[in-house]
């Protein structure tokens, strides 16, 4: 992804809902968005 910030994250499936939420806060807070397959091919 060149020089643009991202994560790669591994977790078990029953921790799924926690998850979610917890990112979704974060990103509601830093402005973040969540991308599809397409745009993370054009970075």
């Amino acid at each position: 992804l060149g020089e643009t910030p991202s994560f790669h994250l591994l977790f078990d499936s029953a921790s799924v809902d926690y998850l979610w939420r917890a990112l979704k806060d974060a990103m509601s807070e830093f402005d973040g968005r969540l991308v599809g397959q397409a745009a993370l091919l054009a970075l």
